[in-house]
């Protein structure tokens, strides 16, 4: 099955029919459909885990989580934490570092070579 990406938000529910669709996005300049079969496939080792941080510190919190999924994750595992603001971005990267050996910081501050070069070696590692 091939699924379609557009270059924004653009579906619409299915059960709206072709007329209303098209009155829906007429604002919406033409755009180019990309087709593939690998598109929104689930990634199997992907985990998101969410845990409440209300009356805690954060970092810590962080550390400890990462530490005890490090304790029982294969050797290989990767680990990537999203961050709201660069502050807070730049927090994260302290405490890990301070924590962990192998900390990579990316974010719109850091300088477009630097971020390419963290990226590439976050996928070698």
């Amino acid at each position: 099955a091939v699924r379609r990406a557009f270059a924004g938000d653009l579906d619409a529910p299915a059960t709206q029919d072709d007329l209303t669709k098209r009155e829906r996005w007429s604002f919406v300049p033409p755009v180019r459909v990309i087709q593939s079969d690998a598109l929104h496939r689930a990634v199997t080792s992907l985990r998101a885990v969410s845990v409440s941080a209300v009356g805690r510190d954060k970092m810590a919190l962080l550390v400890d989580q990462l530490r005890a999924y490090y304790a029982a994750a294969p050797p290989a595992a990767k680990t990537m934490v999203f961050c709201n603001t660069v502050a807070s971005c730049r927090a994260a990267d302290f405490a890990l570092a301070d924590a962990f050996d192998d900390v990579l910081c990316y974010h719109g501050d850091v300088n477009s070579a630097a971020r390419e070069a963290a990226l590439a070696d976050f996928r070698d590692r």
